[in-house]
């Protein structure tokens, strides 16, 4: 039930997060370049400076999204006394090789590279 009372927070907290990155985005954009920064739908741009300005904006777009719903979440436990949300990560259920059958893996693979050896060795 939680979650579904907290959807409308954070449909609201992702609005809020995409209008904040936009505005940082075009702030820090304007210290990188006196042009508008360019969008993947033109035809003429260079790729390279698309590339950066991609990076950047979705950096600071799951950087501020990120925090806004955190935040939100804690503020929604404050008033209601639930988390809205798993408490933590499932834990990995994979089989894992022992620490020692991995080291021995990975001397193998890179015993013709003695550099790499004194590296993995402890």
């Amino acid at each position: 039930m939680g979650k579904l009372v907290f959807l409308p927070i954070s449909l609201g907290g992702g609005l809020l997060a995409s209008l904040i990155g936009k505005k940082l985005f075009d702030v820090i954009w304007r210290l990188i370049d006196d042009q508008d920064p360019p969008k993947p739908e033109h035809r003429n741009v260079n790729v390279g400076k698309l590339l950066v300005a991609l990076t950047i904006e979705g950096a600071i777009l799951s950087l501020i999204g990120g925090i806004i719903n955190h935040g939100s979440r804690h503020a929604y436990t404050r008033l209601t006394g639930s988390w809205p949300g798993d408490e933590q990560p499932e834990a990995d259920t994979r089989p894992r090789l022992p620490a020692d059958a991995r080291k021995c893996l990975i001397l193998q693979a890179t015993s013709h590279n003695e550099p790499y050896r004194a590296l993995i060795q402890e």
